[in-house]
């Protein structure tokens, strides 16, 4: 909704976020794709939003699959 808007404080600041919580985890493709995407808010550019977006979108996607994984095999669920 925010690159609809054309609102790149909320797309840097999303992108920050998740660039810090990618870091901590090590999950290095999607914090270099929050890192472009960051970049990208700050300098007022669309260009190439919605790949990262995705790419973004994808890595969570196998993140979640891969904690779901680990709950299972510890017994949680």
């Amino acid at each position: 909704a925010a690159v609809t808007a054309g609102d790149f404080v909320k797309i840097k600041e999303a992108a920050h976020s998740i660039k810090g919580s990618s870091g901590n985890l090590s999950v290095k493709p999607m914090h270099a794709a929050c890192l472009q995407l960051e970049q990208l808010a700050k300098s007022n550019s669309t260009a190439g939003m919605d790949d990262l977006i995705k790419a973004i979108d994808g890595q969570f996607e196998q993140l979640k699959m891969f904690a779901a994984r680990l709950k299972k095999e510890w017994g949680g669920g």
